[in-house]
């Protein structure tokens, strides 16, 4: 008997976390090492523990990626469902999303690139996500 296995299922991948809010907001996710998930929110239902995640800074005066870390694991209580997030990075200098948005292979057409990162969670592909991390911090 043979099993196909999906290489979605078991493979690890990437993603961009996006947070619409204020930079108190975002350290206190991190400090609290979870990053909550709503009933909506793409690709929840996909994490996997050692998923890689780069962290997005949308709204007014951001448009950053601003660090990452890795999924430990998706929970549940009272408050509603999180992701907990271990092995946090805060980068010393961020990356505005203006200054790599042409190679980025997410961004189809820049003039719209807040829709490409919209929806709380996105797919990376493994050249975004490497792009993206080795440049984080050393702009």
């Amino acid at each position: 008997m043979f099993f196909y296995l999906d290489s979605e299922w078991y493979s690890l991948n990437s993603y961009i976390f996006t947070i619409n809010d204020t930079q108190k907001e975002f350290e206190d996710r991190l400090a609290k090492k979870r990053w909550p998930v709503y009933e909506k929110t793409m690709y929840a239902d996909k994490l996997k523990k050692d998923d890689k995640i780069l962290f997005y800074l949308a709204g007014t005066g951001m448009h950053k990626f601003a660090g990452s870390a890795v999924v430990y694991s998706l929970s549940e209580d009272k408050k509603g469902r999180f992701v907990k997030i271990d092995s946090i990075q805060v980068w010393k200098k961020t990356i505005e999303i203006k200054k790599i948005m042409g190679n980025l292979g997410i961004i189809k057409n820049p003039k719209y690139y807040g829709a490409y990162l919209a929806g709380g969670i996105k797919r990376l592909s493994e050249s975004d996500y490497n792009l993206i991390s080795k440049t984080g911090g050393k702009t």
